[in-house]
């Protein structure tokens, strides 16, 4: 960012948007997940164990000294295509 870190700023400055990439970064995609609350921003995300169609994220609230969390689950739909030739 070309702007100076502001933490009353950065507080409303959350996100409803997950990118995904391929593990050589080839491919990335954007994916927006419900409505956007400005105070509300991922934190984390974790695949489930033994589950890749199912993950698990964090969005951390931090607002005029008031900090919460929050957990969601996401059906995550994976299409592969082979072509043979």
């Amino acid at each position: 960012s070309s702007e100076t870190y502001n933490d009353e700023l950065d507080e409303r400055r959350g996100s409803n948007v997950v990118i995904s990439a391929h593990e050589d970064f080839s491919h990335l995609e954007k994916y927006v997940i419900g409505d956007l609350i400005q105070t509300h921003g991922f934190s984390s995300a974790k695949f489930l164990l033994g589950r890749y169609d199912t993950m698990v994220a964090l969005k951390s609230e931090e607002d005029k000294g008031k900090t919460a969390t929050y957990i969601m689950s996401m059906e995550v739909v994976v299409v592969v295509v082979v072509v043979v030739c």
